[in-house]
């Protein structure tokens, strides 16, 4: 889903992607984890998305399974 939201430095893109996945609740890995789980199959999603989002919000849903992870853009010196 992606929707425009006003805020506190200008118009923002906000968007929520959603699976089937459960959040642990476990951090969300730093640079250093990133770079030495090279192998792996999974695990950057989250990295990536902080790296580049101005917020992040990762939750369970509550009524169904699966995992909410909202990021949001902040359009700065919008014309």
């Amino acid at each position: 889903v992606l929707r425009c939201e006003p805020s506190a430095y200008g118009p923002a893109a906000a968007c929520t992607v959603r699976d089937a996945g459960r959040w642990s609740g476990a951090q969300i890995p730093d640079r250093a984890a990133v770079e030495a789980a090279t192998c792996e199959e999974g695990g950057r999603g989250l990295y990536i998305a902080r790296e580049l989002a101005d917020s992040l919000t990762v939750r369970a849903t509550r009524y169904r399974p699966g995992t909410a992870v909202t990021a949001t853009f902040t359009v700065r010196n919008a014309a």
